[in-house]
């Protein structure tokens, strides 16, 4: 099967950028710690190269408190979940996973957060033999599909 060309969005540029976006990047986090992870990152990422990058807090995890200052405080761009999964993007980048995840349009890469990552949580994989992470309902779309 081919693998399909990166979707480039038409994107009108700010009048006074020296460099255009040429791809959109979403930051995904629910929890701090995967709010650290993913800065780090998300931080290899650089504006020159042409790569716009945002964040997005994934609503739902009891540890999602003082997400969004954690964001601001470090100059990131913070779109609403609800604005995030309005808008199309070349690439989502989590370190942390959870179903509703599957609302955004982007190829969704997740990546571990640390140590014990891949524990097992029935209500994300609907499984309870299968890690975090690692199951069909979490790795496919509603269509069975793999992402590309």
């Amino acid at each position: 099967m081919p693998v399909p060309p990166l979707r480039r969005a038409r994107r009108r540029r700010p009048r006074w950028d020296t460099v255009a976006e040429e791809a959109q990047v979403l930051g995904v986090a629910r929890t701090l710690t995967s709010a650290t992870r993913l800065l780090d990152v998300m931080r290899l990422l650089p504006p020159q190269d042409g790569i716009g990058v945002s964040y997005t807090i994934n609503p739902g995890s009891a540890f999602a408190d003082g997400l969004a200052e954690y964001f601001t405080g470090r100059g990131g761009r913070l779109l609403s979940w609800r604005e995030a999964t309005r808008r199309s993007f070349d690439l989502a980048v989590a370190c942390a996973v959870h179903p509703s995840m599957r609302r955004l349009d982007a190829p969704l890469m997740v990546m571990p957060h640390g140590a014990g990552y891949n524990r097992l949580v029935v209500e994300s994989t609907g499984d309870p033999g299968v890690p975090a992470g690692l199951s069909r309902r979490e790795l496919t779309r509603w269509d069975g599909c793999c992402p590309p």
